[in-house]
Formats: C-alpha cells, sequence, structure tokens
C-alpha cells in the first residue's frame, strides 16, 4: 500500500516530464497541480490530519519531471519554475510538521506559508527581478494582451470572439454539453454535472483527494477556455468526463438499478 502511491507520482512525472518536453506551455498544468497542493495542504493541516503523504508523492513527481524536462528545456524562467515547484511539497510538509510540533494553533500555517511566499518572491526580485518578471508574464495565458490577441481567431474570448457576446462558438464545440439550446446560455450537461459533484462532495464533506483535484483541473481550464478559444481543445476531456457521470447516473436511476 505504501509502494502504489509512490509508483503512481513516479508514473505521474514521466508523463509530465514528456509533456513539458514537447509544449512549455504544459507548465500549465504545473501549476494547477500546485494550486491544487496548496490548497490540500491548508486543509489537510486544518482538519490536524498529517501532510507528509503529499510532500514526498508530489516531491518525486516533480522531481521525476524535472530530470526529463531541465536537461532539454530551453527557456530559464520555465525551468526555473519548475525547479520551485519541486520544492514547494517539501516546504509547505515540513511546515505544517514544525507547526504542529510546537503546538501553535491550525489556523497559524496558512499564515506562516504566506509570509514564506512573501519573503521568498521578495529575496527572488532582489536577486533577479527579470527573471520573477518573466515567470509572472507567464499567467499572461489567462487574459492576453496586444493586438494579436483580438485578431487571431484561436486567441479570441470563447464567448466573445468578435466583441459582443453569442453561444455559436460554445455550441459548435459541444452543443448540449455546453448550453442546453443554441440560442440562450443556460447552462448544458456537464455545468449540471459538476455543480451536483461539487454539492455532493460538500453535502458528504467528503476527504476525495482526487474529486478536489478534478474540481481544480475543471476550474483552470474553464478559465482558460473562456479567455482563449484554443484551449477548448483540453476541456473537451473535461466535458466528456462530466456529461458521461450524468449520463451514467441518469441511465442507472432509471432502470438499470433494478436491473442489476
Amino acid at each position: 500500500m505504501v509502494l502504489r502511491p509512490l509508483v503512481y507520482s513516479l508514473l505521474a512525472g514521466f508523463f509530465l516530464g514528456i509533456y513539458m518536453v514537447t509544449w512549455n506551455g504544459g507548465l500549465l498544468f504545473v501549476f494547477t497541480f500546485t494550486l491544487y497542493l496548496v490548497v490540500q495542504f491548508i486543509i489537510d493541516h486544518l482538519r490536524g490530519k498529517p501532510t507528509e503523504y503529499l510532500g514526498i508523492t508530489a516531491f518525486f513527481m516533480f522531481l521525476i519531471a524535472d530530470i526529463i524536462f531541465l536537461p532539454v528545456s530551453e527557456e530559464r524562467f520555465v525551468s526555473v519554475a519548475m525547479v520551485v515547484a519541486l520544492f514547494i511539497p517539501p516546504v509547505m510538509a515540513g511546515v505544517s510538521r514544525f507547526v504542529r510540533g510546537r503546538g501553535w494553533k491550525p489556523a497559524y500555517y496558512p499564515l506562516a506559508m504566506l509570509g514564506i511566499g512573501i519573503v521568498f518572491i521578495g529575496i527572488f526580485a532582489a536577486v533577479s527581478s527579470h527573471l520573477l518578471g518573466l515567470m509572472f508574464s507567464a499567467f499572461r495565458i489567462f487574459a492576453p494582451v496586444g493586438s494579436s490577441a483580438t485578431t487571431t481567431m484561436e486567441m479570441q474570448p470563447f464567448l466573445y470572439p468578435q466583441g459582443s457576446f453569442t453561444t455559436a462558438v460554445a455550441w459548435g464545440n459541444f452543443t448540449t454539453s455546453f448550453f442546453l439550446v443554441p440560442w440562450w446560455p443556460i447552462p448544458g450537461v456537464a455545468f449540471i454535472s459538476f455543480v451536483i459533484l461539487v454539492y455532493l462532495f460538500i453535502r458528504r464533506r467528503s476527504d476525495d483527494k482526487a474529486q478536489l483535484l478534478f474540481f481544480f483541473w475543471n476550474l483552470v481550464i474553464l478559465v482558460l477556455t473562456l479567455m482563449q478559444r484554443r484551449f477548448a481543445y483540453y476541456f473537451v476531456v473535461n466535458i466528456a468526463l462530466l456529461s458521461a457521470y450524468l449520463s451514467y447516473e441518469i441511465i442507472w436511476l432509471s432502470g438499470l438499478r433494478r436491473l442489476a
């Protein structure tokens, strides 16, 4: 049982590294994983649960990805971002253990991490403000600027491709999964499914890490898709999974349960 999570971490790191070699934009998924890890660390610590498992598994995932990617990386700021991501999990695990060992209130943990983050950014800015600026510029992917952001079709907003709202692009890509009807922005099957899953997660006070990661993944890709229509290629996986869940539940409740 101890070996299995480690094997999954190594495999995840292998595929993440291969993906980063293929496309530097894969840093998007590093950001998604890191964002999830930060939230999961805080949740586990506030609930009084150990966080070492997150530090170990995430560290090895990023370590394998770095071993594969860094030797061929051509963008310095991407390489630095990958190294930073590598050390975030063990640092957060170590701080969590330190706070628990001191008997401090759990609420001090997120404050401590916020303080460490501010100090780190300050030191980084003093050492290399240019490199820090390049790293922050990567977040422009969420809100592209410049003439190309409006003239390049794939970079146009998903619901405002020509400056005015339309459901045409969403319907053309996903039909009823995004909007239930082509002429009115009524949330479609995938969004209904997402709301149901979140409701059940909260109602049951679930501690399912995979579900929480799934939620973060959906939200990040949705935001990117709304900002730039080219990310609909990625969102199609999320749409398919969410639509499949609701379809399965409807089929199950409509008679498959009795047959089973």
